[in-house]
């Protein structure tokens, strides 16, 4: 989506600056720049969230081929088996203004930090880890998914506005 996403501001803005002559100075300096994904790809911070999204929908989704055969072992239905699936949703939807809270009273870099702790965590149970004493329990997958889905709104959530600042303070005459 963020090629696209580029491309299109780029495109909207060489559009505005040309039906606009009278006004031309307001976007001169976008389309100077060159402004596209790989301008967008420079900027550490935007680069830092592309992938973070990407490795939590990558992490969350992964699980669910291998998750549905192990929880049909235990002899759960596709009903219970897709009820699973939604929980990383639900609490992460359900804790977004908490995140919003965590986020104006700590750095954004400690939220996500801390998410990505949780990530690892939620993994460790749903995985289960005997070494850590994480036995093979659908109750640990389960609570495994909730501290998935709360680690993976503690990056997201912060982690949009951040590369939307760092697109401001590198690109300032881009609206």
């Amino acid at each position: 989506m963020y090629p696209l996403i580029a491309f299109t501001l780029a495109t909207i803005q060489e559009t505005e600056a040309q039906n606009k002559a009278n006004h031309i100075n307001e976007f001169s300096d976008a389309k100077q720049e060159g402004f596209n994904f790989w301008t967008l790809a420079k900027i550490g911070r935007f680069t830092f969230g592309l992938i973070s999204q990407v490795l939590v929908f990558t992490t969350i989704t992964s699980l669910q081929p291998t998750l549905a055969l192990h929880l049909e072992s235990f002899g759960y239905t596709p009903v219970f088996i897709g009820f699973t699936f939604a929980v990383p949703t639900l609490i992460y939807a359900s804790t977004t203004p908490l995140i919003y809270i965590l986020t104006e009273k700590f750095k954004k870099t400690t939220v996500i930090l801390f998410g990505y702790l949780l990530m690892a965590m939620g993994m460790f149970l749903v995985g289960t880890s005997k070494i850590l004493g994480f036995y093979n329990s659908p109750a640990f997958i389960i609570i495994g998914l909730a501290v998935m889905g709360f680690g993976a709104g503690m990056i997201i959530i912060p982690i949009l506005p951040d590369m939307l600042e760092s697109i401001e303070e590198n690109h300032p005459s881009i609206d």
